[in-house]
């Protein structure tokens, strides 16, 4: 739950920050957390 407030909030102030669309924020969001979590479920 933390995580997920967290990302939000993070998604949030990139896209105040550059002007970049929050959905674009989520896409690069999944695409960095897919390949960690596979990693750590491989272990």
């Amino acid at each position: 739950l933390l995580g997920a407030f967290g990302g939000y909030r993070a998604r949030v102030a990139a896209g105040r920050a550059t002007g970049v669309p929050d959905p674009v924020w989520g896409a690069v969001e999944d695409a960095v957390a897919v390949p960690i979590g596979l990693l750590a479920v491989r272990r």
